[in-house]
């Protein structure tokens, strides 16, 4: 008994180095996977950061004149538009990039083309009238690696007012808003994030389902993307 013991000795001693080389593998890409998604997050972060100053800059400057904008990321999709007369250089950092497009402008029933926007339109009372910026992520075959949290979402950020209870109104534009402290940081922003609006099948951005379960998941290192996982609603009215 004492010889079989010994003889399976190394055969346990080899199983539990196994063992733990596996538990320790499927941290290390636990933590590898957190890491990369960070840092997806916080790329994000940087573009909406770059075109909110841009609108806010724009909207003291020309109030309810200010006119639509929008910018396209390459993706890695084959012959993709978005990648036409673009350095590759250029194409490489974008390919990278989770943001797929970002729209912005005010969204108005009166005007003859809200086409800037692929999913903001004006029969929405929350968004007619408004000064918004429509953020699109990248699908699962526009990125390598796209995590469900984010893939195929969209989030609409929508202009506050300077007493950040209302939001900025096309009809309401006064001068003294045109010279207030509004739309300074995420705070100056609302965020909608719908679970069934917007083509984002059921889950918003930053949740995934699971047992019919819906489950938030935490971002860290961004504000306005956080913003957007605080009070996601239904659909848009």
């Amino acid at each position: 008994m004492i010889s079989t013991m010994h003889s399976l000795l190394p055969y346990f001693m080899m199983l539990n180095v196994c063992i733990f080389s596996q538990l320790y593998a499927s941290i290390d890409m636990s933590q590898i996977l957190s890491a990369n998604l960070s840092n997806q997050m916080g790329e994000a972060e940087k573009k909406i950061v770059v075109i909110t100053n841009q609108i806010r800059k724009e909207f003291l400057q020309k109030g309810s004149s200010i006119g639509p904008g929008r910018q396209e990321f390459c993706s890695i999709s084959f012959e993709d538009n978005y990648c036409r007369h673009k350095a590759t250089e250029v194409q490489q950092i974008e390919k990278n990039t989770i943001v797929r497009t970002l729209s912005w402008g005010f969204v108005d029933e009166d005007l003859e083309d809200n086409s800037t926007f692929d999913t903001v339109t004006a029969d929405k009372v929350t968004f007619n009238h408004h000064l918004c910026l429509e953020v699109h992520f990248k699908d699962m075959s526009e990125i390598k690696n796209a995590s469900p949290i984010f893939a195929n979402k969209t989030v609409i950020l929508c202009a506050l007012t300077r007493n950040g209870s209302e939001l900025i109104d096309l009809e309401l534009v006064s001068h003294d808003e045109l010279h207030a402290k509004n739309m300074e940081g995420s705070s100056g922003w609302k965020c909608i994030n719908p679970h069934n609006d917007l083509n984002n099948g059921g889950s918003a951005f930053g949740y995934t389902q699971s047992n019919g379960r819906l489950n938030k998941t935490k971002i860290t290192g961004t504000d306005y993307l956080d913003n957007c996982l605080r009070d996601p609603i239904n659909i848009v009215e």
